[in-house]
């Protein structure tokens, strides 16, 4: 079962989002936040069968197309990647 991108890719940072793919109906749109430092950040919806995979594997599978390029360095975490603090601070210089 394949994990669907969802957005906001940050509920409550609302920024401009990328839709990687958008007019490629071979893949699913994935929308992402693009940061000036480089980083690039995605979420996904977790199913109800994903979670008992998850619960009974403790694993989650990262498949990445790169081709015969270099491989990106990712992280994958299930915790909120901006700290709630820094969310309201960036809100309030918008």
């Amino acid at each position: 079962m394949v994990m669907e991108a969802i957005s906001p890719v940050i509920e409550g940072f609302e920024q401009e989002e990328i839709k990687v793919a958008e007019h490629q109906p071979q893949y699913k749109t994935l929308p992402m936040l693009r940061g000036d430092d480089g980083y690039m950040i995605c979420r996904f919806i977790v199913s109800d069968k994903d979670l008992e995979n998850i619960k009974k594997t403790r694993s989650i599978y990262v498949y990445m197309l790169v081709g015969d390029g270099p491989v990106t360095p990712i992280n994958v975490q299930s915790e909120h990647p901006i700290p709630s603090e820094q969310v309201i601070i960036d809100e309030r210089q918008a």
